[in-house]
């Protein structure tokens, strides 16, 4: 779905209905945004259908690490940390720029959901799971 939000975020999935809303208040006119949010949120919307690596899905949305890990799998795999889109975040840094942008970006969207308390509880759930959620590729394996 397209629709205008509230939230200050680009798109969400939503759990409950199982919908991707796109935002079209928050994307403006840019093409790439649009593809790097839908693929975000398709990402979660897959996890929830088919669950985590070795979890039966659907995914348990209140249990920090495996939302850590839907996010983290989101992030590497949508375009978000993209070279181009890190240089114009501000992100400039040739080494290891991916998995840094992969890490804060999944944390920092960890921290705003109200079962995981905040980014400090953010970041030990991202650590946790960061070496094996990365390294999943699916569907795209």
């Amino acid at each position: 779905m397209c629709a205008p939000c509230e939230m200050i975020v680009a798109g969400y999935y939503d759990t409950g209905t199982k919908h991707v809303t796109i935002c079209e208040n928050r994307l403006g006119n840019r093409r790439a945004a649009l593809e790097r949010t839908l693929t975000h949120e398709l990402i979660h919307a897959y996890d929830d259908a088919f669950g985590l690596r070795g979890q039966k899905p659907p995914l348990v949305w209140t249990d920090c690490r495996q939302r850590a890990c839907t996010e983290i799998r989101a992030a590497a795999l949508s375009g978000d940390c993209s070279y181009s889109a890190e240089v114009a975040r501000g992100h400039f840094s040739p080494i290891n720029y991916h998995q840094s942008c992969v890490r804060r970006r999944a944390a920092l969207s960890l921290s705003m959901q109200k079962e995981c308390k905040g980014r400090k509880e953010a970041d030990r759930c991202v650590d946790a799971v960061f070496d094996e959620c990365f390294a999943n590729h699916e569907p795209f394996d």
